[in-house]
C-alpha cells in the first residue's frame, strides 16, 4: 500500500470515531432530556382523564342508601394513563380534607353484594336506575357503605398514583380539590335504617294433625312466615337456625335432636325445626309407611312466598326410640329467625317455647 492510501484510511477511521463519539454524545444527551421530561411529567399528562360518578343510580353525582352496613353507593371512577405509565392505585378519601375511607362509620367495598343501589320511593319496587354512559376508557367500581345508623352525607372523591415504567418514579393526581363537582366528586346520603315490628310479619298455620292412639299423644303444625308487606325478605343465615334441606323428592324427615328450639322432660317433648321452601313434604319421628307424613301447602293465593316454613311437634308419652326421654329439663327454649329486607336492613324475629306453650314475639301461636 503506498503513502498517500495509508494516510487516507488513518483519515477515514479517525473520522469514523469522531462521528461515532458525536452521534453517541447527541444520543446520550437526548435520553437524558427524555428521561428527564419523563421523570418529571405533570399528573395530567401521566393520567389525563380521572372522573368519578355513580354508577347505575337515578343522578350522576348524588345517591342514598340506608345506614345499615350492607347497603352499598357504587361509584364508577374512569381514567386513562400516558403510555410511559402503569400499575394505577386508587384511593377514595373524603372531598377537601383529603381524609381517607374508612372513616366515621364509611368504608369501601370492592365487591358488590347484590342489594339495589338506591332506595326506590315506588312502592315495594325496586327500579334498577339508569344504565352507564358508555365509555371508551377503563373504569374501576368502588362501593361504598355506611353502618352507623344515622342520617349522614359524604363528598367523596379519588386519588390515583401510577409507575412510571421507565424510571419507576411515581404520579399522583386526584379530584379532591376540584372547584367543578361535576365528575369529581359524589355525594352520598344515608337514611336510619327501617325498624320492623313483629306485627309486619305473619305466622300462618297451614295445617295440623294429632295422634292418640294407645294413649300415646302426638300433635303435629305446620306454620309459613312471610311478610304482610310487599317487601322482599330472606334469612340472612340459614345455619343459624340449622334450616333443614329436603332430600331429592323434596321430603325432610324429623329429628328433634337437630331442632333449634326444644324443650323435653321425662317422656314429653315440644320443639320447632326451620324448613327450606324447596320441602314438599314432612315425616314425623314415628314415621310408618305414608300413614304419618303430610304434604306442606307449599301454594299460596297471594303468590307470596313464604320466608321460611316451620314445623312444630309436640308428643307425650312416645317410646325412647323416637325421641330420647330423660328426667331433667333439656331447654333450648329460644330461637331468633334474622331476616333483611331489600336493601339490607335486619329484624330479628323470635319463637319462645315457656310452659309449653309456643310464642311469636309475645304472640300465643299454640
Amino acid at each position: 500500500m503506498n503513502t498517500f492510501n495509508r494516510n487516507l484510511n488513518v483519515n477515514t477511521k479517525k473520522y469514523t470515531l469522531i462521528l461515532i463519539s458525536i452521534l453517541l454524545l447527541f444520543s446520550n444527551f437526548a435520553s437524558k432530556e427524555a428521561l428527564a421530561a419523563t421523570s418529571y411529567a405533570k399528573p395530567a399528562d401521566a393520567i389525563p382523564v380521572l372522573k368519578i360518578t355513580t354508577h347505575r343510580t337515578p343522578l350522576t353525582d348524588d345517591n342514598k342508601i340506608y345506614a345499615n352496613g350492607l347497603m352499598q353507593s357504587p361509584l364508577a371512577i374512569e381514567y386513562k394513563l400516558g403510555s410511559d405509565f402503569i400499575n394505577p392505585r386508587f384511593l377514595i378519601k373524603e372531598r377537601y380534607t383529603h381524609n381517607l375511607l374508612p372513616l366515621d362509620g364509611w368504608d369501601v367495598e370492592h365487591e358488590f353484594n347484590r342489594l339495589p343501589h338506591f332506595i326506590s320511593n315506588i312502592g315495594g319496587k325496586i327500579r334498577r336506575g339508569k344504565k352507564p354512559p358508555l365509555r371508551t376508557n377503563p373504569v374501576r367500581l368502588f362501593y361504598i357503605t355506611n353502618n352507623t345508623g344515622r342520617s349522614d352525607k359524604i363528598d367523596v372523591c379519588v386519588e390515583l398514583t401510577v409507575t412510571n415504567k421507565v424510571t419507576l418514579g411515581e404520579v399522583t393526581r386526584d379530584t379532591c380539590d376540584n372547584e367543578e363537582k361535576k365528575n369529581n366528586a359524589v355525594t352520598i346520603h344515608t337514611l336510619i335504617p327501617v325498624i320492623y315490628p313483629t306485627e309486619t310479619f305473619s305466622l300462618t298455620l297451614k295445617h295440623q294433625e294429632q295422634k292418640d292412639k294407645f294413649n300415646k299423644k302426638l300433635y303435629i303444625r305446620y306454620y309459613e312466615l312471610a311478610s304482610k308487606t310487599t317487601n322482599k325478605f330472606t334469612l340472612v343465615d340459614p345455619k343459624r337456625i340449622n334450616i333443614r334441606k329436603p332430600n331429592s323428592a323434596g321430603d325432610v324427615y324429623s329429628m328433634p335432636y337437630v331442632a333449634p328450639l326444644r324443650v323435653s322432660q321425662g317422656d314429653r317433648l315440644f320443639y320447632v325445626e326451620a324448613l327450606k321452601n324447596e320441602t314438599n313434604s314432612y315425616r314425623r319421628p314415628d314415621y310408618v309407611k305414608d300413614t304419618t307424613n303430610f304434604r306442606l301447602n307449599t301454594k299460596n293465593a297471594t303468590l307470596v312466598k313464604p320466608i321460611v316454613k316451620l314445623a312444630a311437634m309436640y308428643g307425650k308419652e312416645m317410646p325412647q326410640n323416637i325421641w330420647p326421654s330423660s328426667t331433667k329439663k333439656q331447654l333450648s327454649n329460644s330461637m331468633t329467625i334474622r331476616v333483611i329486607d331489600q336493601y339490607g336492613n335486619p329484624v330479628d324475629l323470635n319463637l319462645t317455647i315457656s310452659g309449653w306453650y309456643l310464642y311469636f314475639g309475645n304472640k300465643l301461636i299454640w
